[in-house]
């Protein structure tokens, strides 16, 4: 059996929404923005657990969050609440434009949303995380004065015996995560399982074969964009995702003949 890598990517679709400016105070050491360094940062205690979830990097996107834990992935979606009154609305007529603008911001209430992309009866025992593609630059936080660097990708060797995963901040796209999940010899691909939990309401394929996560504030899309050899990227190799319910395995076609 031949080395294969099925190559995913999860976009965020956030064209209709709007998205409340990230809470954490920070320092950013040779960069201007945070939100503006694409790469995934380390955790020295800057960022909280996330439902019991040790939080390993994290990715601050402008729009949306990526969390990296022991598990997968969590992806954070953020929206907010305006707390309106009939009483409110009333006063707000004999009001300025700057104080309506004013008190918008008081009643103002950021709600975030979870979901979760966490590999089913993951190897634990065997299990290694590695970052790879160190950035130059350092970020000091308030909660932490270590510093903490950024990296390209993550790779989690070992995911299932003979099966690694790894997270990369994609240069061929300026929102997402892409994942590719490097199947070794002797590799088992019907090991492989993704469980999608948190806020999701329904889970379902689009016309292009595309997993589409349905919830509370803006779809998902998890594209598949394609499957080959690692030792030839032009053996393109058909493959698919099977649905059951919230848990997601891998089609490959005549995997025992690779």
């Amino acid at each position: 059996m031949k080395r294969i890598i099925l190559v995913l990517f999860i976009l965020i679709n956030t064209s209709a929404y709007f998205f409340p400016q990230e809470e954490y105070k920070s320092k950013v050491i040779w960069s201007s923005d945070l939100k503006m360094t694409r790469c995934f940062i380390e955790n020295k205690g800057q960022f909280p657990d996330i439902e019991g979830e040790k939080v390993l990097y994290a990715y601050l996107a402008d729009k949306e969050k990526y969390f990296l834990t022991s598990k997968g992935l969590i992806i954070r979606l953020d929206t907010f609440i305006i707390k309106k009154s009939p009483l409110r609305m009333f006063t707000n007529l004999f009001k300025s434009e700057y104080e309506r603008e004013e008190e918008e911001r008081e009643n103002v209430q950021i709600v975030y949303k979870y979901i979760k992309a966490e590999w089913n009866r993951i190897n634990t025992n065997e299990l290694k995380i590695i970052a790879t593609e160190k950035e130059e630059e350092y970020f000091t936080f308030v909660d932490s004065k270590e510093e903490c660097y950024g990296y390209k990708k993550i790779v989690y060797q070992n995911v299932y015996p003979n099966v690694d995963v790894e997270y990369i901040i994609p240069k061929e796209y300026t929102i997402g995560v892409k994942y590719n999940i490097i199947v070794h010899p002797n590799a088992n691909i019907e090991d492989i399982a993704l469980i999608y939990s948190g806020d999701v309401s329904n889970i379902k394929t689009d016309n292009y074969g595309a997993i589409v996560l349905e919830n509370s504030i803006h779809p998902l899309t998890d594209k598949m964009i394609k499957s080959y050899a690692l030792n030839n990227p032009n053996e393109v190799i058909n493959s698919s995702f099977i649905v059951n319910n919230n848990e997601i395995k891998f089609y490959v076609e005549r995997p025992n003949e690779l």
